[in-house]
């Protein structure tokens, strides 16, 4: 072992490409070094992430990058030589109008945790937003019976507020979490538990239809 430094004037593609091999496979090495994790206070057990996931987190990293060198805070690019493929995607796939109120009548009172992210997902389809838009929604963005914002796609170009009428399903929601703490619209958790819990209230509530995708 050697002592390891993570520098934006020493990071190499060969850099690039062992960190890419440790996100990928965190998950194995989590399982095969678990005295490394034990010293980290605050730890979740690493899941497997998929190409797409691999490719949004480099995307984030290669901006930074790119912001440390148009500040002049450093002279080094190590993107240049180091290739990023574009997010592939399928058709997406859409749970009926039936399974949504079968989700939502679910009783999961023997899964209080599951029963908070389901209601935040129904909430979530009611609505129809971006989850990056819809995390960073605050008890201010509800004006007058209405979800109102300005979704992130658009801020840059041609800034659009999209106001959407809250019908009864979603008030009853918002109700049953308006104690909530801090000012966040929703108790909401991070984005991977949010994706897990989701796949869980879908198994308790018995929705397992066949459908084909594509795994990237």
């Amino acid at each position: 072992q050697k002592a390891f430094a993570l520098d934006i004037d020493t990071i190499t593609p060969d850099t690039l490409h062992d960190m890419w091999d440790f996100f990928e496979n965190e998950h194995i090495y989590y399982e095969k070094y678990p005295a490394l994790y034990e010293t980290i206070p605050e730890k979740r057990a690493p899941k497997p992430r998929g190409k797409n996931t691999l490719i949004d987190c480099f995307c984030r990293i290669r901006t930074f990058s790119l912001w440390c060198y148009d500040k002049k805070k450093t002279a080094n690019r190590p993107f240049d030589e180091f290739h990023i493929d574009e997010c592939t995607y399928g058709t997406p796939v859409y749970i009926t109008l039936q399974e949504r109120n079968i989700l939502f009548e679910k009783d999961l009172s023997d899964h209080p945790e599951i029963e908070v992210q389901r209601d935040i997902f129904v909430f979530q389809s009611l609505i129809g937003c971006r989850i990056g838009d819809f995390y960073r929604m605050t008890k201010r963005n509800l004006i007058n019976g209405a979800i109102e914002y300005i979704p992130r796609k658009t801020k840059e170009g041609n800034p659009v507020t999209v106001r959407v009428p809250l019908n009864d399903k979603a008030k009853a929601i918002l109700e049953k979490y308006k104690d909530c703490e801090g000012n966040s619209l929703l108790p909401f958790t991070y984005e991977q538990r949010y994706n897990e819990a989701i796949k869980e209230a879908f198994k308790l509530a018995g929705i397992d239809r066949m459908v084909t995708i594509l795994d990237p």
